[in-house]
């Protein structure tokens, strides 16, 4: 329904109706329809963008093998995005809040990330931070391309936003060397 109405014109009765349920299953589930299309919204993009496979433990990955990882994985997900442009886009603008933006990001970490996050040594702490602020920027630019009218292919985006990535771990690598 999101993808061809408005959030803001969709009602209990309609979902209901179309999912084949009664009012208090949907209420059993969710306080509303925003609260439902949240749900709807990482439901969908988790079934697209699975977690990765790891890494054989003691791997280490050159910058161009990790922004290869990165192209293989972000493009379907780029894909997939623009593929469903309208619905995420109503997803974050009438039900996104802070709670919504901060698990979006934890997403982005989790599944596009680990082996860059991995490739910085360092104590915990530090590499978890470096985790969010990596994956903040990249859930932003992922927003605003999404959010924009003319868009890059997502096999464009995907590169460079895996080049971003790949350059700024070859150059923390350069740094601590």
């Amino acid at each position: 329904m999101i993808e061809t109405t408005p959030l803001a014109d969709i009602s209990i009765t309609q979902v209901v109706s179309a999912a084949g349920v009664t009012r208090p299953t949907f209420y059993q589930q969710f306080p509303d329809v925003l609260t439902a299309a949240r749900v709807a919204g990482f439901h969908r993009l988790k079934t697209a963008f699975p977690f990765p496979d790891p890494l054989p433990p003691g791997t280490v990955l050159t910058v161009a093998e990790l922004q290869d990882r990165i192209i293989k994985r972000a493009e379907p997900l780029y894909e997939h995005l623009s593929a469903h442009r309208t619905f995420y886009v109503r997803v974050m603008d009438a039900a996104g809040t802070a709670g919504f933006f901060a698990e979006l990001i934890d997403f982005t970490a989790a599944r596009l990330l680990p082996e860059a996050m991995e490739a910085l040594a360092g104590a915990p702490a530090r590499v978890r931070i470096a985790t969010e602020f990596f994956a903040s920027g990249l859930t932003w630019l992922s927003i605003r391309w999404l959010r924009a009218e003319q868009t890059l292919p997502a096999d464009v985006m995907s590169r460079q936003v895996a080049e971003l990535v790949a350059d700024l771990i070859g150059d923390i690598r350069s740094a601590e060397s």
